[in-house]
């Protein structure tokens, strides 16, 4: 799905059926304006959504809530998908990626393996919240990587990376530095990070000068807030 620009609510896909699960797998939303998201479900539709590509997208009007994916339902699964230049231009919840249902906690959304890059949530209502990444209402966030995000707006409803209603575990991922989750990162009252992800480098005997050298960085150790260190398990 390409270089599509429309005045309309729906941009590539939309799916609204009761009590159903959806599954989109490997594909690409790339350059496109619009008034929604790029997927977009209702009416409590349950989405699995695999391997896919959201890539230079913005939203023209909140009322839809993000630019990436905007679910109403309970139990999604977003899994290795990639979420780069996305921009939501006026109030709604989530430049990259918004989860909402019928009451708080009860979504149990497992967001994992996926990056956030240069998602940009601008709020032009100081009465509404926003974030660049992530907007939802309970669940999982592990395994990603959340790299320069950012959220402007009211202080205490704008944040860079995730935006929770309920109660959210967020462990293993990256945070665009090895400190650990920013300043504004988060609403730490409903998002509990217990480690972060960490670059780590091999050894390397000798550099030299002009002669080029082979580095492998990895990202599969994180830090605990106690200070200890340990194997990420799964894939980022």
């Amino acid at each position: 799905f390409t270089n599509i620009s429309t005045g309309y609510s729906v941009t590539s896909i939309y799916i609204y059926n009761s009590g159903t699960t959806a599954s989109v797998e490997n594909c690409t939303f790339k350059d496109m304006t619009a008034k929604s998201a790029a997927i977009q479900t209702g009416n409590s539709t349950r989405l699995i959504l695999k391997d896919s590509t959201f890539k230079n997208l913005t939203n023209t009007e909140g009322s839809t809530f993000a630019t990436g994916v905007y679910c109403y339902g309970s139990g999604e699964e977003i899994i290795n998908c990639t979420f780069e230049d996305l921009t939501l231009s006026t109030s709604g919840n989530g430049a990259g990626v918004a989860i909402s249902s019928g009451s708080y906690g009860s979504t149990n959304t497992n967001i994992s393996g996926c990056s956030f890059i240069n998602c940009i949530g601008t709020q032009t209502s100081s009465s509404n919240f926003i974030s660049g990444a992530i907007t939802t209402k309970g669940g999982t966030i592990s395994n990603n990587a959340f790299i320069s995000n950012n959220a402007t707006g009211a202080s205490g409803k704008a944040f860079n990376e995730i935006l929770a209603f309920a109660k959210v575990t967020a462990d293993s991922n990256y945070w665009g530095s090895n400190a650990g989750p920013g300043e504004n990162s988060l609403n730490s009252n409903n998002v509990t990070v217990n480690n972060w992800a960490v670059i780590t480098m091999d050894d390397v005997d000798s550099v030299f000068v002009d002669v080029e050298t082979d580095l492998t960085f990895k990202l599969n150790t994180y830090n605990t807030t106690s200070g200890e260190t340990g194997t990420i398990s799964g894939s980022m």
